[in-house]
């Protein structure tokens, strides 16, 4: 397909959210092919003669989320982990009747499940570490998952981790980190699947920790620590809820590695993309 009024088509173009360029064209046919009116016509035109591949744990989260999402779970979890257990080290007696006990939920104090994510059994440097570790690895996650996913992963990974703990593993204790090792699983999948999945690229160094982290799951759980199956848990929950959306991208050679619409094929073919096959609102 040949643009024949390239100034008409620059007066007309309009950028979307992901950075591809739609322009209106008369003489072209409506959408993928179909004939439409001239109001209704649109042409799909990549500007990644100008781009560069995406690469970072930024550019992962600009292919994820199209908009910058504040971390509201992170912080309201993180205010109520850190009164509770500011609470406990003045009333250390609170751990006991908080924590982990198979005994207590065998007599039907049902709220040992949760109540463990929110006080902590290592004292003040574990409260500080934990704390440390939900803001930085919390505030990453749900810049990926969003507010509701977070909460989610977060919640299930240490229900799991509790439940498998008083079970088998680490019958008493309390502490978030294993809720936080699922968070860290969604960070694996997200980073070993991020040039695949959205064309970005990360260090080998990176790539290279994250391809480890599974491995060491596994051995933690062979020694009988508590963390590795929620961090499992995660990976597998970051595979079905970290969202495949994709913007538009280019690989080394400058070419598109996703488009939205109608697709890399339609567009080098010439192909028209509207509404109806995800291009702009007419």
């Amino acid at each position: 397909m040949s643009v024949q009024n390239s100034t008409a088509i620059e007066d007309t173009t309009e950028r979307d959210p992901d950075g591809a360029w739609y322009a209106a064209d008369a003489d072209d046919y409506g959408r993928c092919g179909t004939a439409e009116s001239r109001s209704r016509q649109w042409v799909y035109i990549s500007s990644v003669e100008n781009a560069a591949p995406r690469s970072g744990f930024t550019g992962l989260v600009a292919a994820v989320n199209s908009r910058a999402l504040k971390p509201w779970a992170t912080l309201t979890t993180w205010i109520c982990t850190a009164a509770a257990g500011s609470v406990q080290l003045l009333h250390p007696v609170l751990l006991h009747q908080f924590g982990r006990d198979p005994a207590g939920l065998a007599a039907g104090q049902w709220w040992r499940m949760v109540t463990p994510m929110f006080v902590q059994d290592g004292g003040l440097l574990g409260l500080v570490f934990n704390l440390v570790a939900l803001a930085v690895i919390g505030t990453l996650a749900e810049s990926l998952l969003g507010p509701r996913r977070w909460l989610m992963v977060y919640f299930f990974a240490g229900l799991f981790g509790n439940a498998v703990s008083s079970m088998w593993l680490n019958p008493t204790g309390a502490g978030n980190s294993m809720a936080v090792a699922g968070l860290v699983g969604v960070l694996t999948v997200a980073i070993i699947g991020a040039r695949r999945r959205y064309g970005v690229y990360l260090s080998v160094r990176l790539r290279a920790v994250a391809g480890t982290l599974p491995v060491l799951a596994i051995v933690d759980t062979a020694q009988h620590d508590n963390h590795g199956l929620p961090f499992l848990l995660g990976m597998v929950l970051g595979l079905l809820m970290v969202p495949r959306r994709q913007s538009t991208t280019a690989n080394r050679f400058g070419r598109p590695t996703s488009l939205q619409g109608c697709g890399y094929r339609r567009f080098a073919a010439g192909r028209i993309c509207g509404p109806g096959d995800g291009g702009p609102p007419l």
